[in-house]
């Protein structure tokens, strides 16, 4: 009797193992699928007027938001497409003073541009001082952002879970977040230095290669959604020295 038992448990074991084994060469068939109908960002390059025909439009109703800094100029961008007329929004800091310069919205029905009405108004310092920090933080009342911002990096280094590989970069770290269903592959990196020292600005990367839906890895429609690189606006160098000090606390440096 004991004997049945103990040949129906390995059975069971061999038939679960079977299960994840076929689940698991089934994701790795699979292919990142992507979430955008047309266009894309090349987060290096830096936004301009004439590049706002050209950025993401989502394959559904789905909005977004992300953050460009490279050297004294600072890029939002919010794509808005859930409700009211499809627009992207565009407004941008050329000198790191902390003051929208430059405000354009694009209307990808009618392929139209125009300029925000009351840049001062609507994107006063404050505001867009805010603005950087959400999307930076990864959370928002009101806008629809990657949640793979500074406060999920936050709590994987406070878990220091296996998953989460942390290596030097430059003055700061590069930390790797693996995918839980195959821990070879990295789904999230996030780098971040302070280079006033060796002469140059700060660095802030989030790049999130997808997200698991069930057995499907689905790239989210900015898949770096903060790109920031020799940064010299305050609101980024702030977040850099804040993610590295915590880095360090926990990982030593």
């Amino acid at each position: 009797m004991e004997g049945a038992m103990y040949v129906k448990k390995i059975i069971l074991c061999l038939v679960i193992a079977g299960t994840a084994m076929s689940a698991f060469a089934e994701r790795l068939n699979k292919t990142i699928m992507p979430s955008t109908k047309e266009g894309k960002y090349n987060e290096s390059n830096p936004i301009t007027v004439g590049q706002l025909p050209y950025l993401p439009i989502p394959s559904g109703r789905e909005d977004y938001a992300f953050l460009q800094s490279i050297g004294k100029v600072t890029n939002v961008v919010i794509g808005y497409f859930m409700e009211g007329e499809r627009r992207i929004v565009w407004i941008s800091d050329s000198n790191s003073d902390g003051t929208v310069d430059t405000g354009m919205i694009y209307y990808p029905e009618t392929k139209k541009i125009s300029k925000v009405q009351d840049i001062q108004k609507d994107y006063s310092p404050d505001k867009f001082a805010a603005l950087k920090k959400e999307i930076i933080s990864g959370q928002s009342k009101n806008l629809t952002l990657n949640p793979e911002g500074a406060l999920y990096l936050k709590k994987i280094i406070e878990s220091k879970s296996a998953l989460v590989k942390k290596v030097r970069y430059r003055n700061g770290f590069r930390t790797l977040v693996n995918d839980p269903d195959d821990t070879t592959t990295h789904r999230v990196m996030f780098y971040y230095s302070n280079n006033e020292k060796s002469g140059g600005g700060s660095d802030l990367v989030f790049q999130v290669y997808y997200h698991n839906q069930g057995p499907s890895m689905i790239a989210p429609v900015i898949p770096c959604n903060v790109y920031c690189k020799d940064s010299s606006d305050p609101v980024v160098v702030e977040a850099v020295n804040e993610l590295s000090k915590f880095t360090g606390k926990y990982f030593g440096e």
